[in-house]
C-alpha cells in the first residue's frame, strides 16, 4: 500500500516524502542543514562544507548575483547526490574541491596541474578564510543554509563559464542560462541520469541554528 501511495505521489509531481521526515528517520540533527536525496538518503552539512561551498560561489559566480551564486550552490549539491547515486560517499567539499577548478588542489601550485589564470585563481580562493570571502557570497551561503533559495534549477550538475560552451562533453544535456546581462555568467548542463530531475529530487532541511563560521 505505502509502496502504491509513493508512486502515485511521483506520478503526480509530489515528492515521495519531506525532507524532513527523510532527515528524522536517519536521526540527523541538521544543525547547520541537510542535504536530502528522493531515495531517503541524508547528508548533514558540516561548518567546513559551507565554507568551501561559500569559496566556490563566490569564485564561480559571486559578482553575477542571487540567480547565479543559487544555481552553482545546488549544482553541487545535486552534484553530491549523484556521486551517492554512484555509489560513492563524498563530502561536499570533497565535491567543491574535484569540481571547481578555482578551489581545486589540483590547479593550485601545489598540485600536478598549472595554468598561468587557473592556478593563481586556485591558490588565491582556497587561501581564502571565511571572513575574507565578501559579504555579498557570506549572506548568500548563510541564507541558502537558512532555506531562503530553492531549488530552481533541478537536474543541472556541471556549469562551464558564458562562452565556453563548445568545451561541453557530449554527453552533457544543455546549455541552460540563469536570465542576467548577455555575455556574463555561467552556462549550465543535465546529464542523462539527472535529466528528469524534479525540484524536489534534492532538497535542503534548513538549518535548525543560526550558522555562526
Amino acid at each position: 500500500m505505502i509502496a502504491i501511495l509513493v508512486a502515485y505521489m511521483v506520478l503526480i509531481g509530489l515528492p515521495p516524502f519531506s525532507a524532513e521526515d527523510a532527515a528524522e528517520v536517519a536521526g540527523a540533527s541538521c544543525r547547520n542543514g541537510c542535504i536530502v536525496g528522493d531515495d531517503g538518503w541524508v547528508y548533514e552539512l558540516q561548518r567546513r562544507d559551507i565554507e568551501w561551498l561559500g569559496r566556490a560561489v563566490e569564485c564561480e559566480a559571486g559578482v553575477y548575483g542571487e540567480g547565479e551564486q543559487s544555481a552553482v550552490a545546488w549544482a553541487l549539491s545535486q552534484q553530491l547526490y549523484q556521486w551517492h547515486k554512484r555509489g560513492l560517499r563524498p563530502t561536499l567539499s570533497a565535491v567543491v574541491q574535484s569540481y571547481s577548478s578555482c578551489c581545486s588542489a589540483k590547479w593550485s601550485s601545489a598540485g600536478p596541474w598549472h595554468h598561468d589564470r587557473i592556478t593563481a585563481r586556485a591558490d588565491y580562493y582556497r587561501a581564502l578564510d571565511w571572513g575574507d570571502i565578501p559579504a555579498r557570497t557570506r549572506t548568500f551561503v548563510l541564507d541558502w543554509v537558512a532555506g531562503f533559495h530553492p531549488n530552481a534549477t533541478p537536474g543541472i550538475v556541471w556549469w562551464f563559464a558564458h562562452g565556453f560552451e563548445k568545451h561541453a562533453p557530449r554527453e552533457a544535456i544543455g546549455p541552460f542560462y540563469v536570465a542576467g546581462p548577455i555575455e556574463r555568467g555561467n552556462v549550465y548542463y543535465k546529464l542523462q541520469p539527472t535529466v528528469f530531475w524534479k525540484s524536489w529530487t534534492v532538497r535542503l532541511v534548513p538549518a535548525t541554528q543560526e550558522v555562526n563560521l
